[in-house]
């Protein structure tokens, strides 16, 4: 969409222009991940949506914003991967799941 005022009257000419997206192709958005089970005590099952097998980064970061737990090179598979979080106190932290440049974060609730 263009818009653009009349030069003819005197006035300055301006141009505005919007650009829509319509679609997004499907390998450039990050898998949705699931957390199981919430809130987690012990172990926390981390799936991702499309079912494929990848190796993620794994972080646990608390509301201070410091990494308090990580996991390089996991492995999820098609029924996602395991992860012990016994050696969190209770409470809410970020959990961000990284594969390649693909970014995702959730909040989990730890409890004891």
């Amino acid at each position: 969409m263009t818009i653009s005022s009349n030069a003819a009257s005197g006035d300055s000419i301006s141009t505005w222009s919007a650009r829509t997206t319509t679609s997004v192709e499907e390998d450039e958005v990050a898998p949705a991940i699931t957390v199981s089970p919430q809130p987690a005590s012990d172990m926390l099952t981390i799936s991702l949506s499309d079912g494929a097998v990848r190796t993620v980064d794994v972080k646990f970061v608390n509301l201070s914003g410091v990494v308090v737990l990580e996991w390089s090179g996991a492995a999820v598979t098609g029924g996602g991967v395991a992860l012990s979080v016994s050696s969190l106190t209770a409470g809410t932290y970020t959990l961000v799941v990284k594969s390649g440049d693909r970014t995702s974060a959730r909040n989990v609730v730890i409890v004891r």
